[in-house]
């Protein structure tokens, strides 16, 4: 399949699973330093560690947003109670692919911890988290601007969350 898309002159690339078993994936918990680039993570057991790499190591970044579902009780035009299942927010993923390492580096918006380490906003702490998450991408787009870059929206489809 991949070979008839490249033929087509669709870009793509693929992985066994034996490969793709073996990128290990890290939880940032902050950046310690910019500086060389200093993250505070966590393996796939909870371990904590510490990684330093270089910004050229990264061949892309990736970005997602996850919806957050949640059971709500909301009345119908004749004021019946009625159970549903909606989308109150969005959680912000980025993950940095570190491919010489064979791990990526993934960050979310509801775990990274803003008040540590690095500071990437001048402002007070009680900033939104929001308004951190994008200050942290801009960081991100200055330190390596030539990353490749993808974004993916997962979208809530209604057959699935009944």
């Amino acid at each position: 399949m991949g070979e008839k898309l490249r033929a087509a002159g669709i870009p793509c690339f693929w992985a066994t699973l034996a490969e793709i078993e073996k990128i290990q994936v890290f939880q940032v918990s902050y950046f310690q330093s910019a500086t060389p680039p200093i993250v505070v993570c966590h393996n796939e057991q909870a371990q904590q560690g510490s990684l330093t790499f270089d910004w050229l190591e990264g061949s892309q970044r990736v970005t997602a947003q996850l919806p957050i579902f949640e059971q709500v009780i909301d009345r119908d035009v004749r004021g019946k109670l009625q159970h549903k299942t909606q989308t109150q927010n969005y959680a912000q993923f980025c993950d940095l692919h570190l491919p010489g390492r064979l791990c990526i580096l993934r960050l979310c918006d509801r775990s990274y911890q803003f008040q540590q380490g690095l500071k990437i906003i001048n402002q007070p702490n009680n900033q939104t988290v929001r308004l951190n998450w994008n200050c942290l991408s801009h960081f991100f787009a200055q330190k390596n601007p030539k990353q490749t870059f993808g974004v993916f929206h997962i979208l809530q489809i209604p057959y699935l969350t009944k």
